[in-house]
């Protein structure tokens, strides 16, 4: 017999308020699952405003940064910018998102927040 919370049960908790994805030298970020439900609420209200409009490459890859900023990226440890220590915020985390030297460390974190396992409740425990 198996017990289905036990091997697939999702840890409610991080799945809004965030997992830890430790990336070394100190680096972490809290992660937040995607399409939680705070994450869908907010990518469709960021929608809504262009209602009708055309919306291009660009502008849907700035909406999806904003909801990815407010919602999924909860927090971070010893981040820095450009030689500058960058204290948490939804704004920082944009520009972080935005960057175009950091598309890498988005597409990592877009990955972590997609991929369930991140929080099942017996990974979210152990750490």
């Amino acid at each position: 017999m198996v017990d289905l919370v036990a091997r697939y049960g999702i840890d409610l908790e991080a799945e809004v308020n965030g997992a830890r994805l430790l990336l070394g030298e100190g680096l972490e970020f809290c992660v937040a699952r995607w399409n939680n439900p705070e994450f869908t609420k907010v990518l469709g209200e960021e929608l809504d405003a262009y209602r009708g409009a055309t919306i291009t490459p660009e502008l849907d890859r700035e909406l999806m940064n904003r909801a990815i900023a407010k919602t999924i990226i909860k927090g971070w440890k010893g981040v820095e910018l450009e030689g500058q220590a960058l204290e948490y915020s939804w704004d920082n985390a944009f520009k972080i998102l935005a960057h175009p030297q950091l598309q890498d460390l988005r597409a990592q974190i877009v990955a972590f927040a997609q991929n369930v396992d991140n929080y099942r409740l017996r990974v979210t425990q152990r750490t």
